[in-house]
């Protein structure tokens, strides 16, 4: 299942839809109690387009006086809207990135204090061993 989808079905049980396991149809369905004959399927590699006209058609049958996400009107908002998507996501994955780099450069200086304070004492205590050095 696309994250798209993901989201879709987030959002329907978000607004109080429930699967129906009982119906006979390829992919998921979900049912509102509002109008339970009104079914929503939810596929496995839904386009962007469909999930927009999924999640409008969900919003009305919740009646949460809100019609829904609008469908994007050209070719050029679709891609502009893809761009910042991809934008906000490679931003999170740097961020994660420089987190765990930091994470590692922090565990690398622990670790090496910890060498360094383990050779302090076993040089202290061979010093202190009789006869060493000699």
């Amino acid at each position: 299942m696309n994250n798209h989808a993901k989201r879709l079905v987030r959002e329907l049980e978000a607004l109080g839809f429930r699967r129906d396991h009982d119906a006979r149809t390829s992919g998921r369905a979900y049912v509102h109690p509002n109008q339970p004959d009104q079914v929503i399927k939810v596929f496995d590699h839904m386009s962007d387009t469909t999930i927009t006209a999924a999640k409008r058609k969900a919003n009305k049958i919740a009646d949460t006086g809100w019609s829904g996400p609008r469908m994007p009107s050209s070719i050029k908002e679709r891609a502009r809207i893809k761009k910042a998507s991809a934008k906000a996501k490679r931003e999170a994955e740097a961020k994660a990135r420089e987190e765990r780099a930091q994470a590692k450069e922090a565990e690398y200086i622990k670790r090496r204090v910890a060498e360094e304070t383990a050779r302090k004492r076993r040089e202290i205590e061979n010093l202190m061993r009789p006869g060493y050095g000699r």
